[in-house]
């Protein structure tokens, strides 16, 4: 029997792990870490090694190249979640026999390790053999790119789960029939995580029989091709053998060689309550129609209700009661045992008479959430427990006169009140019911029926067979404008706005004609010539002879519902503030423009824009003042635009210009040029006259890209050079700019995992009293230096990190590594440590920003006083509610806030009003020329004094000569920093640099 030996700090995983080898049949046994992991080797042999590659204090790399000079024999399986090319390479060659990515499948494991045992027992001579052996290092080659390709794979899964959201997200492995099923996917049919195996059977088994022909249909016209997206909404089962209505969406993310799929990725959502709401109102569309055409008996009817009734709501038992003089007699409940039925039958109605004999005397709706023990049940909750029911919700039956007919009620078998759904179908059930009970079987009952729906909010119509109005009901009146005199005899073609026979109408006429109901939607006229839309049911009402005798015409006004959908198709694809395309219509023209010239063999260009310095707009005439300006912006570009050109606007200051049909690269060029020309001239806001200009990138198709990303990304690319150059001007995509988004996708690479590889370190320069030179604290920097890239500049990566939203884990890193040095120091300082840290602006959307401070202080034993957090006017210009919460609970936690680079903005005291700040830093830029320029000087001494006067010490930034540092001391500044007394030292330094000064001192 082989002994496998399992490294890895995750518990769940060694415990999985071990499961899987000890079905297997294998001996097993686990270590936390390396140095167990080398003690358990030495004083035991092991065939197999499985290890995780990123363990405590050493990685598993290094374990392999300790396990092979201890025990060469020994086979090495590694395994890690966060794959690249280099490590799997790296690790073949350090000897590793196999490398597999996190989650590992069982089978996936099971075989390698199986793979490694047999290559273990072959011996030394003929595992070196088969080493040598070219072909096995070519399955090596494969075998690494194999397990890369699956991390991706999984990267790639893990992403569109974040897309889905709260959808169920599904993987599937076409050719092996493998899926992956997300936690929600199960969760959506009431199964737990270990419930359902990764197999498609698990799928196909669920999906209702009745529409398994559709999803199939529509998966096929996918795979052929035919459709970009695999879609489909079919019923699937649940664990306790319900069905769920699935709206299941998906693609083919990638294909064999023959141009067969291979992967697919889709979702799954819960469409239940729009379907069932969907088929509540087509089963009242139906009940409406077995009403008009009066071929159907009121039992039927009745059943019909209660199985929609049962249908909708699972666990309920559906009755309905019919009310002769004072007593309930049965109606319907085929549900309902027999015997219960009986014992209802007769009940006399009262104040206390259950739910049902209740609502009919009190004329009102009654609930019941449990019958055992409600007053109205008094005489009748044993029925309950007989009868396997707890709850009962009765709605009266009402006639159209406001007499009680009858009840409609639903038992449920467990507790509890009804919601907005049950609700609505007791009302909707009664409802329906009362027409029933009122209806006739004669052309009397017709125009009685006519009178039960007068006031109906639902328009009804009445004609011969010639479609000549017999009847209107109030509500036509009151929609339509015409009086029923007015119409009577007339065809109720004259509402419509087009009077002609259109091939539309025709179809219509020969459906009613043939016996059929028709449903559509039509625009009509009212009296007075407005146009609303209607939704137009007609359907034939036959008399007691199976012949047509009179047609019957539903209309409901559904104008604001246009409206609407107008208002939202509008709303999805046009800028709600510009009125230009927005980014999805723009794209999706953009794509258009693609293919036409792709088929015509021209060019197309991309021109993206940004408005120069509109965030001070905003910042410093408000909201309102920015949304015009950009309003005249949008007008002048769609002045400056050719006639079929796109002008768009992808959101903020930033729109796009889409010219086709191009034969020169050149061509863009003079509505370029018209553009600048047109932001030249000043825009006019509210008698005032605001200069604002745009700097403009510039694609060209196919030169710099042959898709939609990559053409933006140029664009936008150029776009940040031409601001580079100076604002107001234009710069075309070119290979220079290519290598610097070649640069920045290389630092967001690196960036990822650069935290746990420790290639993050904090660096700090001193603070020093300007009035006796004692050192006060510190200021804590972040450095970045990357085996690859080497020394990477805080303002080349910072930006990077926000934008990526890595910058909350490195700033927390900050922090507590700060905070830790200024725990070192506290005890050799007299006056302690003080530690200042800066702070992003994307640091405070983290909801746990200010418990975690509070947590780390705790932690390192630092006074919160000691803390000082540096923030720039970029936190406090977005006015959001969470910053100024944060702040505030920061303060009172006793921590120092510093508004940093200040006077380099243009609020600044406005924010030194509002928010609690302590310290306020001037930017190195004025202290830079205050020996030799009298204005920065100036500056210095208003600067101080308002801090003063505000109670607020004054740090000085980028103090780098003596002169410098006299000058500052004249003026009262109360601390500096810079050059002139240290630069940035990691810790230990500071450590040693701090106690050597204050001896000095």
């Amino acid at each position: 029997m082989s002994n496998i030996l399992i490294v890895d700090d995750e518990e769940s995983i060694r415990i999985t792990l071990k499961e899987f080898l000890r079905d297997a049949g294998y001996e097993v046994d686990a270590a936390e870490d390396v140095e167990l992991a080398m003690k358990m080797l030495a004083a035991r042999d092991f065939d197999v090694v499985v290890s995780d590659i990123i363990l405590p204090r050493i990685t598993g790399l290094a374990l392999l190249k300790s396990i092979k000079e201890a025990s060469p024999q020994v086979e090495v399986i590694l395994m890690t979640g966060e794959p690249t090319v280099e490590t799997a390479s790296e690790a073949v060659r350090a000897g590793a026999f196999d490398y597999l990515s996190k989650p590992v499948s069982k089978n996936r494991f099971l075989n390698a390790v199986a793979n490694a045992v047999k290559l273990k027992a072959l011996g030394d001579k003929a595992r070196l053999l088969v080493k040598k052996n070219h072909r096995y290092q070519e399955n090596l080659e494969q075998l690494v790119n194999k397990r890369t390709e699956e991390l991706q794979e999984s990267e790639e899964r893990w992403h569109f789960a974040l897309d889905g959201n709260r959808d169920g997200v599904w993987d599937w492995n076409v050719l092996s029939g493998e899926v992956f099923y997300s936690k929600r996917w199960k969760e959506m049919r009431g199964f737990s995580e270990d419930e359902i195996s990764n197999h498609l059977d698990e799928w196909d088994k669920r999906i209702h029989p009745d529409d398994k022909a559709t999803v199939y249909a529509d998966l096929n016209r996918h795979f052929s091709h035919e459709t970009p997206y695999y879609e489909n909404e079919h019923r699937t089962q649940c664990k306790d053998g319900s069905y769920k209505w699935i709206s299941s969406r998906g693609k083919v993310v990638s294909w064999t060689d023959d141009h067969k799929p291979q992967r697919m990725i889709g979702t799954h959502r819960d469409i239940t309550k729009r379907k069932q709401a969907e088929m509540l109102a087509s089963e009242r569309r139906g009940i409406l129609e077995l009403i008009s055409r009066g071929n159907a008996s009121q039992t039927k009817i009745f059943e019909r209700l209660i199985q929609i009734a049962e249908n909708h709501c699972p666990k309920v038992r559906a009755s309905i009661l019919l009310l002769d003089g004072n007593t309930a007699r049965s109606g319907a409940a085929s549900s309902m045992p027999d015997d219960f039925n009986a014992l209802v039958d007769g009940l006399q109605i009262g104040p206390a008479a259950g739910s049902c004999g209740t609502a009919m005397y009190r004329k009102a709706r009654v609930v019941v959430a449990e019958v055992r023990t409600d007053p109205l049940w008094a005489d009748f909750s044993h029925l309950g427990e007989e009868y396997g029911f707890r709850a009962c919700w009765s709605e009266p039956i009402m006639g159209a006169n406001g007499t009680v007919l009858g009840s409609f009620a639903l038992y449920h078998e467990q507790a509890g009140y009804p919601g907005q759904a049950e609700i609505h179908l007791i009302e909707s059930m009664a409802y329906l019911a009362g027409i029933i009970i009122e209806r006739k079987q004669s052309e009397e009952q017709i125009r009685m029926l006519s009178q039960a729906i007068e006031q109906s909010p639902i328009s009804v119509v009445i004609t011969d067979t010639d479609l000549n109005i017999e009847y209107v009901n109030s509500s036509f009146e009151k929609v339509s404008g015409y009086r029923l005199e007015e119409v009577i005899g007339r065809n109720p073609r004259m509402l419509n706005v087009d009077k002609t026979r259109t091939p539309r109408c025709e179809a219509m006429w020969q459906t009613i004609t043939g016996g059929k109901s028709w449903q559509g939607e039509f625009q009509t006229k009212k009296k007075n010539g407005e146009i609303l839309w209607e939704s137009v049911h007609i359907a034939p009402v036959l008399d007691v002879s199976g012949i047509t005798a009179h047609y019957l015409t539903v209309l409901e006004d559904i104008t604001l519902r246009k409206q609407q959908e107008q208002k939202l198709l509008q709303q999805a694809h046009f800028d709600a503030l510009t009125h230009l395309p927005n980014r999805f219509l723009s794209l999706d023209r953009l794509s258009q423009l693609l293919k036409e010239a792709q088929r015509d063999k021209t060019l197309v260009a991309v021109l993206f824009l940004d408005l120069d310095n509109f965030k001070k707009v905003n910042d410093t005439l408000g909201h309102e003042t920015g949304d015009k300006l950009l309003m005249e912006a949008a007008l002048r570009l769609s002045q400056v635009a050719r006639s079929g050109d796109t002008v768009g606007r992808l959101g903020g200051d930033e729109f796009i210009v889409l010219l086709g049909g191009l034969l020169n690269a050149n061509d863009p060029r003079p509505v370029v040029n018209n553009i600048l020309e047109q932001f030249r001239a000043p825009f006019i806001i509210a008698d005032r006259e605001l200069v604002l200009t745009t700097s403009i990138g510039v694609s060209i198709f196919p030169r710099d890209g042959g898709d939609i990303s990559k053409l933006l990304r140029c664009a936008d690319t150029a776009m940040y050079h031409a601001k580079n150059l100076g604002r107001n001007t234009v710069a075309s995509f070119n290979d220079t700019m290519n290598h610097e988004v070649s640069r920045r996708l290389a630092l967001e690479e690196q960036m990822y995992g650069a935290l746990d590889r420790n290639e993050f370190s904090v660096s700090y320069q001193p603070m020093i009293e300007v009035s006796g030179g004692r050192v006060v604290g510190a200021e804590a920097l972040l450095r970045w230096h990357n085996p690859a890239l080497g020394h990477i500049s805080p303002e080349e990566f910072i930006p990077i990190a926000e934008q990526t939203g890595l910058i909350v884990p490195i700033g927390q890193f900050v922090i507590t590594t700060a905070l830790g040095l200024c725990a070192r120091m506290h005890p050799f300082h007299d006056s302690g440590c003080h530690m200042a840290v800066n702070l992003s602006p994307l640091q405070f959307r983290d909801p746990e920003l200010v418990h975690f401070i509070q947590k780390v202080l705790q932690q390192s034993g630092v006074p919160a006083e000691s803390l000082e957090l540096e923030i720039t006017e970029g936190v406090l210009m977005s006015g959001h509610a969470y910053v100024t919460d944060a702040l505030a609970a920061l303060s009172d936690m006793g921590v120092s806030l510093s508004m940093d680079d200040f006077g380099t903005g243009y609020s600044s005291l406005s924010y030194l009003r509002t928010y609690p700040f302590d310290v306020l830093k001037i930017d190195r830029s004025f202290i830079s020329d205050i020996t030799e320029d009298p204005a920065d000087r100036a500056l210095i001494d208003a600067t101080i004094a308002m801090a003063h006067g505000l109670n607020l010490k004054v740090v000085a930034e980028g103090v780098e000569t003596e002169e410098q540092l006299a000058c500052l001391k004249k003026r009262g500044c109360d601390y500096a920093q810079g050059y002139f007394f240290a630069k940035p030292m990691p810790g230990d330094e500071l450590f040693e640099w701090m106690l050597k000064r204050d001896e000095g001192l």
